[in-house]
């Protein structure tokens, strides 16, 4: 059961309510920022490996092509070689 407080208490109560969000508030705002948060001017020597990545998948895909190429030659020829069934 809640005690029945003194209208004094209950204004106490509620500065120190509002102190302690206060000092929260500015604790949150005062927290330092990280620094891989932070966007500098120079570049900090980053690897960038997308160029690399570009090409080995560029190269990858002509590779595929020539092989696919030449898998329907060969079977097309296939094809064309082989006479119908008659059932």
């Amino acid at each position: 059961m809640a005690v029945k407080r003194s209208r004094k208490t209950r204004k106490t109560a509620g500065k120190t309510r509002k102190i302690k969000r206060a000092k929260k508030l500015a604790k949150r705002s005062k927290r330092a920022v990280k620094s891989s948060n932070l966007k500098s001017a120079a570049d900090v020597g980053k690897l960038t490996l997308r160029q690399y990545v570009n090409a080995k998948r560029n190269a990858k895909q002509e590779e595929i092509k020539k092989y696919e190429n030449s898998f329907f030659l060969d079977t097309s020829n296939q094809k064309q070689s082989q006479p119908g069934r008659l059932i």
